[in-house]
């Protein structure tokens, strides 16, 4: 009875993923499920939630939300895969994310692509996992992220953390980190006001400004995009640091296998989405203080895109059953074993 039960289960979720004809959203409240359609389902979801609910997303685009409640929001990926192609769930507007410190529930979203603006007031303890952000920044003065991780995550333009949490395994074009700690990470190009009472270890960094004082780098390979090993003022990049020795300057071309941006016709730099950066042979021979790469294939938790979650990219189910009554039901699961 339970492998029919499992089997029925199984080819409900083929029939929700596969054979639907908008956009579906499901949540999850106390073991209660209802479900919504449509392109607005994130935004009914969420307005029907409580904090610690669980908000799962299929394939699809759907409209964005103001995020004020400690959810979890699940999607099936970000998108292209580094071994196949995947579709992603996509949030296809603008949001701001909002969450009071007084409840003991955490915000996660995983799985997610978006391509605008996402603004933070407020969160602690939040999580984001495997997503494709554009532009992830602050909503004012003032706002800041408290305890937050961000995991497998790409920001193709600006990635401004503030407050105090960790970043790992994550890559982005532009960034400002403010009291933040970065392992395995890639950082493109610096932007505005940069890095401040920040940790990093095992990183590639690019810096078009001197790496200030205030921080800890360690076992990082850093470089100039612009102005190799030099800058106008004769100052390196890891001059101002308390501690450089097991720090390299590289030339950035020497270090990456293919090096790709995508460009807007206002002339801005987008990392590409097709773009992993997998480092060169010479590249891979720059390791962190656990011996094994520096980057985000490196450490004990590689970059992969796929999500946490089992997701089902194949089902075939026979258009009758025998005349003994089974039905044959073919699924393919895809996700990290």
């Amino acid at each position: 009875m339970k492998k029919l039960l499992v089997l029925w289960v199984a080819a409900v979720c083929c029939t929700v993923t596969f054979a639907q004809s908008s956009q579906i959203a499901t949540l999850n409240h106390q073991g209660q499920i209802k479900t919504y359609y449509g392109a607005q389902a994130l935004v009914d979801a969420h307005n029907d939630a409580a904090n610690g609910d669980v908000i799962t997303l299929s394939i699809g685009s759907f409209n964005g939300v103001d995020i004020t409640k400690a959810v979890t929001i699940r999607g099936a990926g970000m998108g292209m895969s580094t071994t196949e192609d995947a579709l992603p769930t996509i949030i296809n507007s603008d949001f701001t994310i909002d969450v009071p410190s007084s409840t003991t529930a955490n915000l996660v979203m995983e799985g997610i692509f978006h391509d605008g603006y996402i603004s933070y007031k407020q969160a602690t303890r939040p999580m984001f996992i495997k997503c494709r952000f554009y532009d992830f920044i602050t909503f004012q003065t003032g706002s800041q992220l408290t305890d937050a991780t961000f995991m497998h995550c790409k920001f193709s333009w600006i990635a401004e953390l503030i407050g105090s949490g960790s970043i790992i395994n994550s890559v982005s074009l532009k960034y400002i980190l403010k009291g933040f700690s970065a392992t395995n990470c890639i950082f493109m190009s610096d932007f505005g006001e940069n890095i401040t009472n920040s940790t990093l270890t095992n990183c590639i960094i690019g810096a078009e400004n001197p790496i200030a004082y205030s921080n800890y780098v360690n076992h990082c390979i850093v470089f100039a995009p612009k102005i190799y090993y030099k800058y106008f003022d004769g100052e390196t990049i890891l001059d101002d640091l308390p501690v450089s020795a097991t720090n390299q300057i590289v030339e950035r071309d020497s270090i990456f296998e293919t090096f790709d941006f995508t460009y807007y016709e206002s002339d801005e730099e987008s990392l590409s989405d097709t773009e992993w950066f997998k480092l060169s042979e010479k590249g891979k021979t720059y390791l962190g203080d656990d011996e094994k790469e520096v980057g985000i294939y490196g450490g004990k938790m590689p970059f992969d895109p796929r999500t946490t979650t089992p997701q089902i990219t194949k089902c075939n189910v026979a258009a009758k059953s025998t005349a003994d009554g089974k039905l044959s039901v073919d699924i393919e699961v895809s996700g990290i074993e």
